[in-house]
C-alpha cells in the first residue's frame, strides 16, 4: 500500500485539543502507539492507516496529509482493490473466473507466463488473449483447467500496488484428475482503466512450500 506525508503537527494540534495522550489517540484509531508517533513526526504511512487516524479526529484525511494531491491515486488504488474484492474474490480463491466478464474492459489484454514443467501448463497453450473475444477464451480456458481440478488450496499476500496497478501474489496447491500435483507461486498484475481491468499479467511458476494437514 502506497504511502502519504501526515501533516504531524497538526494532528498532534488536534490530539492535545480533544485532551488525548498519543495512546488514547492510537486506541480510537485501532493503530499502535508507535505509528502515532512516528505521524506526529511526519514520516510517511499508509494511506489507510492515516485515514484511521482521521476518523477518530473527526477530521478529512486531506485535513491532515502534506499534499492533498497525493489522496486522489490512493482512493483510486483503494476503489480498483474494492472492486476486485467484490467481483474476482471467486477467481482469486477458488479458481472461478467467471466475475472477471463484470469487470474486464473492452480492450482488455491478458498475458500469462506458466512454466512448462507444471501440469496445468497445458491449458495455457495461448498465452495471450485480446479484447471481449479473448476474455471468453482465457475465461473457457481457466475453467478447463478448473474441471480437471480435484482439490485446490491458495493463499493470497495483501494487494500491493499503486493508482491503477493492483498486485497481488501468492502460493497455490493443486491437484488433478489424473493424481499430479502442483506446488506454485503466483503473481498478478491488474491495470485498471475507467474503473475496469484494462491488462491482467499472470505468472505462475513452481515453489516449495508446506500445507498443514486437514
Amino acid at each position: 500500500m502506497p504511502t502519504v506525508e501526515p501533516l504531524g503537527e497538526r494532528i498532534r494540534s488536534l490530539r492535545k485539543s480533544l485532551g488525548w495522550t498519543q495512546l488514547e489517540l492510537a486506541m480510537r484509531a485501532d493503530v499502535s502507539e508507535r505509528t502515532v508517533r512516528s505521524i506526529e513526526r511526519d514520516r510517511p504511512i499508509k494511506h489507510d492507516s492515516l485515514l484511521c487516524i482521521a476518523l477518530a479526529l473527526g477530521v478529512e484525511i486531506r485535513d491532515i496529509v502534506r499534499d492533498p494531491a497525493q489522496i486522489a491515486p490512493l482512493l483510486c488504488w483503494r476503489r480498483n482493490v474494492d472492486t476486485l474484492i467484490e467481483l474476482v474474490t471467486p477467481y482469486l480463491q477458488s479458481g472461478d473466473p467467471t466475475g472477471f466478464y463484470d469487470i474486464a474492459h473492452r480492450d482488455v489484454e491478458i498475458v500469462c507466463r506458466v512454466e512448462d514443467t507444471l501440469p496445468g501448463a497445458k491449458w495455457f497453450s495461448s498465452s495471450y488473449f485480446s479484447g471481449a473475444e479473448g476474455a471468453r477464451r482465457f475465461i473457457d480456458t481457466s475453467l478447463q483447467l478448473r474441471s480437471q481440478t480435484v482439490s485446490r488450496h491458495a493463499r493470497a499476500q495483501p494487494p500491493q500496488g499503486a493508482s491503477n496497478i493492483v498486485i497481488i501474489r501468492g502460493t497455490e496447491l493443486r491437484t488433478f484428475c489424473d493424481g499430479e500435483q502442483e506446488n506454485t507461486w503466483w503473481v498478478r498484475i491488474f491495470d485498471f482503466a475507467e474503473g475496469r481491468i484494462r491488462r491482467l499479467d499472470e505468472y505462475v511458476g513452481a515453489s516449495q512450500f508446506d500445507w498443514p494437514e486437514g
